[in-house]
């Protein structure tokens, strides 16, 4: 019997999407002030991870999305719901230094919401707190322009439509 395609497609994708991943490892490495070192980025993650979910382990995929989104790259992440897709996009504050954001922008009050109440139990802190803290925009939609903005002043810019 002859293997799936739609099997052979995703290994194919796989493939391309961690060459991705190793190229833009050794840019970093190469053009970065200070070089960059992939596992000791990784490591942290995890130790923060499991520092602020204690119990908790994140998963190998969860840690290249966020590795990924770090270095610049585009990710696409197919699974299902609540599975913890939001979580790579978290993971990019466990090792942002102060001055760090990210704004993570959502057209689904519903899960943005879930979203803030997620990382108050995180965080411990209020609601406003969280959404300084986070970059969080919530009860004020973002005009799409202002993002390009925001990438030349150093925000990470994470829109999830």
């Amino acid at each position: 019997m002859a293997p799936d395609p739609r099997v052979m497609a995703h290994e194919r994708e796989t493939e391309r999407s961690y060459k991705n991943l190793s190229i833009a490892r050794l840019d970093a490495a190469r053009t970065r002030p200070g070089g960059y070192n992939s596992q000791a980025y990784r490591t942290l993650l995890h130790e923060e991870f499991k520092k602020r979910l204690p119990g908790m382990e994140p998963y190998e995929w969860q840690l290249d999305v966020s590795e990924a989104l770090f270095l610049g790259l585009d990710c696409t992440v197919i699974a299902g719901t609540g599975s913890g897709k939001t979580m790579p996009f978290v993971m990019l504050l466990f090792a942002a230094k102060d001055k760090d954001m990210v704004i993570i922008i959502s057209p689904l009050n519903a899960l943005e919401a879930q979203d803030v109440r997620q990382r108050q139990e995180v965080n411990s802190k209020t609601a406003e707190e969280v959404d300084a803290v986070c970059g969080c925009v919530s009860r004020r939609p973002m005009p799409i322009r202002i993002a390009p903005d925001l990438s030349r002043r150093g925000f990470l810019f994470v829109p999830l439509f």
